[in-house]
């Protein structure tokens, strides 16, 4: 998978944030882990642990980057080291342990080997690592935007001015989802069985199918919802299908899934649980079914897509 991939996979940053970090990599070159940086998504620090664990390869130990090894530096010749931007951090029994912004290039590994006469042991430099190293090391000038970056004091202003930012977003969210929590079952569907969900693909509430496009419709999306006497709020943009617009209504489908909370918190009915559940997880998949296990063994108990109850077989 790619870097963007696997940091998305792994929580470090939301599709959005790196979206906008790629957008960064668009408009000014450089890394991705440069761009992450720079925006106060992540740290240097968090970058370096998550380009070690994506390329399978052990962390550079802090006092290489603190203090590089002398005798490691001496193995290649300063040109080399820039042009692959691979640099020297340790040496150890005829073993060269560098640092590479690309550790995966055999090419660069094989020239790397053949100039030092060593064998040697990649590890993954962000490219901000190698431009600090080359800086303080070398004495090798930045470039303008990465001589604002070096300043620790400006990036952990950044830094703090995103979390603010992130912690924002998330309280909105929480307060905008508050309603629409789920909460645990007041019986067990079965006696002594286990039951479980598979629902996918994931999508929006009173969700088109996957060909819908997203429509500027507002005028229409506002008459077609006096008419059914809903606009006593702002209404949200149509989806067409077919040229037919669907008003997804955000307070009635609050209104819907508290009803159906209702039920699972309150009645002791086993066709009402089995009911509510089923229409409960439809709501936030295309396709949804009810599985009960007992014994290892796996039965379908209820099936629905979008409204329709369909066979679960």
């Amino acid at each position: 998978m790619t870097f963007t991939q696997f940091l998305l996979q792994n929580d470090y940053a939301s599709l959005a944030e790196l979206e906008e970090a790629s957008q960064a990599t668009v408009l000014y070159g450089g890394r991705l882990g440069t761009a992450l940086i720079e925006l106060g998504l992540m740290t240097p620090d968090q970058v370096d642990a998550a380009l070690a664990r994506h390329y399978d390869l052990p962390v550079i130990p802090a006092e290489w980057l603190a203090k590089p090894d002398a005798a490691a530096r001496a193995a290649l010749h300063v040109d080399l080291v820039k042009r692959h931007r691979a640099f020297p951090l340790n040496f150890e029994k005829r073993s060269l342990h560098v640092g590479l912004v690309d550790p995966r290039n055999e090419a660069v590994l094989d020239d790397i080997a053949f100039a030092s006469g060593c064998l040697v042991v990649p590890y993954a430099l962000a490219e901000f690592r190698f431009v600090q190293l080359m800086h303080r090391i070398y004495g090798v000038a930045p470039s303008t935007r990465f001589k604002t970056l070096l300043d620790e004091g400006a990036r952990a202003r950044v830094f703090r001015a995103r979390e603010t930012q992130r912690s924002h977003v998330a309280d909105e969210r929480a307060n905008e989802n508050d309603a629409l929590e789920i909460g645990p079952l007041a019986a067990d569907l079965s006696d002594g069985a286990e039951a479980f969900f598979v629902a996918a693909p994931a999508l929006p509430l009173a969700a088109p199918k996957p060909a819908a496009t997203i429509a500027a419709a507002a005028p229409r999306v506002a008459a077609s919802s006096n008419k059914s006497g809903l606009a006593q709020h702002p209404a949200e943009p149509a989806l067409e299908i077919d040229d037919t617009p669907i008003l997804l209504d955000r307070r009635a489908a609050r209104v819907a899934l508290e009803s159906l909370e209702r039920t699972l918190a309150e009645s002791g009915d086993r066709a009402q649980l089995i009911a509510a559940s089923i229409a409960l997880a439809a709501r936030f998949a295309e396709t949804a079914v009810l599985f009960v296990v007992r014994d290892g063994v796996a039965a379908g108990l209820a099936a629905m897509r979008g409204e329709e109850e369909i066979d679960v077989e």
